[in-house]
């Protein structure tokens, strides 16, 4: 196994508003109401839901997004799990989706970084078909401990392929599937909240990470004098790819 760690470019962006256009406001929008980027943890980093108070009805939606540094990492890894340590409020599904943060500044238009620029005109209406999906759905949330998230077949891709691994880690049940939490006062709301660690905390002990198997590029497949297959990107020049024997083995 192998490990990578977040960089401290993690951050949380969330999304309030009260009154009109109600929860599509939410969670349409192209930019949050406001980043939290220096915290060493939140309580509420996954979250949608609706309170009801003294400023009436508020929809709010709260969305994290990481980077990892993957640019040594040349072949897709067979496995690989993202590891996010869990703090206070267990309650929210979430999901890990391909993101496009610009991290040349962190800034409220991250909160919509999860769409491909490409693909949807931004400010439009979007859903589950106009994201990448990095996972399935988490349905438990520890609160004391590492949370493993498995990536799918299309992350383990774009770590071998991306010099840096952007993702975001969603709310389920209400933003992902944009389903309105509000069932109107604040009995009837639905308040869903999952916290964590960012890499911003003290030490390493409880920072996200990513543990991966390294993949083995096509070709030969041995270790070379010590060297595992899959740390060799080539023999005396020759791309493992393209070599299937060393010396006639």
């Amino acid at each position: 196994m192998a490990t990578v760690y977040a960089s401290t470019n993690d951050a949380l962006v969330y999304k309030s508003l009260g009154g009109s256009p109600y929860w599509d406001g939410v969670h349409d929008s192209t930019t949050g109401t406001a980043v939290i980027s220096n915290a060493a943890s939140n309580g509420v980093a996954i979250a949608a839901n609706c309170l009801a108070g003294g400023r009436g009805t508020i929809w709010l939606a709260s969305r994290v997004l990481m980077d990892f540094d993957t640019k040594d990492i040349s072949v897709a890894p067979s496995a690989a799990t993202l590891k996010v340590y869990g703090i206070t409020n267990g309650t929210a599904d979430i999901i890990v989706l391909k993101s496009w943060q610009d991290l040349s500044s962190i800034a409220t238009d991250w909160y919509n970084a999860m769409i491909d620029p490409t693909t949807v005109i931004p400010g439009n209406a979007w859903d589950s078909g106009d994201v990448t999906e990095y996972s399935n759905e988490l349905t438990t949330w520890s609160t004391s401990g590492y949370n493993d998230i498995g990536l799918n077949a299309t992350a383990l891709a774009d770590m071998a392929s991306l010099d840096t691994f952007k993702l975001m880690i969603m709310e389920y049940d209400y933003d992902y599937r944009d389903v309105d939490p509000d069932l109107g006062g604040r009995s009837g709301c639905q308040d869903r909240k999952s916290g964590l660690y960012f890499a911003d905390q003290y030490g390493t002990s409880k920072d996200p990470y990513i543990d991966y198997t390294p993949g083995v590029a096509a070709g030969y497949g041995n270790a070379v004098l010590g060297v595992a297959s899959g740390n060799i990107s080539t023999v005396n020049g020759v791309a493992t790819a393209n070599i299937s024997k060393v010396n006639g083995v």
